[in-house]
C-alpha cells in the first residue's frame, strides 16, 4: 500500500517532468490549455495502471516510449521531432533510475535487488527517481534554445546517439555492478557522474 500511494502522488511530479520537457523542447502548442490538462491527465494515468497493474519492463518501455511521442502531437512539430523528445525523455528517466539504484544500494549497503525487497528502500527510490527526473529535467531546459522542427535531420542525429551511446553503458554497468553489492558501488557512481558530464558538455557545446 505504501509504495502504490508513494508512486501515485509521485507520478504527479513525475508527469509534470514530463510536460515541462516536451513543451520546452517543441515549444509551440497547437492546443488549448484544457486539451493539454486532459492529454497528460491521461498520461498519468495511462503511466500509474502500467506500472501499478501490468508491470514488466519491455511493456514499460513501450508504453512510456509511446506516450510520450503521443504528447507531441499537442505540439507543432514534426514526427522526427516527436520522436526525439519522447526517446530524450526516456534517456533522462533511465538516468535518474540508475542513479537512484546507486543511491539505494549504498544506502543498504548491500546488492541493489535484495535491498528493493524492503519497503522502506522501495518508497525512498520511487522518490529520489522523481525528485532526480525533475531536476534533470530542470537543468536540461534551458538547453532548448533552437526551432527542433527547423534543424536538419543529421544534427540531431548526433545529439541523440552521443548521449544514447553512453547511457547505453552507463545503464549496462550499473545493472551488472549493482548485484555485486556496495564494494562496485562507488566506482558505478563514478562512472555515472563522469559520463553524464561529459554528456551534459557536449550536449551543450552541440546546440548552443
Amino acid at each position: 500500500m505504501a509504495v502504490t500511494l508513494t508512486y501515485l502522488i509521485t507520478n504527479i511530479i513525475r508527469t509534470y517532468a514530463v510536460y515541462l520537457f516536451i513543451k520546452n523542447f517543441l515549444k509551440h502548442s497547437k492546443v488549448s490549455g484544457t486539451v493539454t490538462a486532459a492529454a497528460y491527465g491521461l498520461y498519468y494515468i495511462a503511466d500509474a495502471v502500467t506500472y501499478l497493474k501490468m508491470f514488466n519492463l519491455t511493456l514499460n518501455v513501450i508504453v512510456t516510449l509511446s506516450m510520450g511521442f503521443l504528447m507531441g502531437f499537442l505540439y507543432n512539430a514534426s514526427y522526427y521531432s516527436r520522436l526525439l523528445a519522447s526517446v530524450f525523455l526516456y534517456i533522462l528517466a533511465l538516468v535518474s533510475e540508475d542513479c537512484t539504484a546507486v543511491i539505494i544500494a549504498l544506502l543498504s549497503r548491500t546488492s541493489y535487488y535484495e535491498a528493493i525487497s524492503e519497503t522502506r528502500l522501495t518508497v525512498i527510490g520511487i522518490t529520489v527517481s522523481v525528485l532526480l527526473l525533475f531536476l534533470i529535467v530542470r537543468l536540461v531546459i534551458p538547453l532548448f534554445h533552437h526551432e527542433t522542427n527547423e534543424l536538419p535531420v543529421l544534427y540531431w542525429s548526433a545529439v541523440f546517439l552521443i548521449p544514447s551511446g553512453c547511457i547505453f553503458i552507463i545503464h549496462n554497468l550499473v545493472k551488472q555492478l549493482l548485484s555485486e553489492g556496495s564494494r562496485s558501488i562507488l566506482f558505478v557512481l563514478t562512472v555515472i557522474i563522469i559520463l553524464f558530464s561529459i554528456n551534459i558538455l557536449v550536449f551543450s557545446y552541440i546546440i548552443i
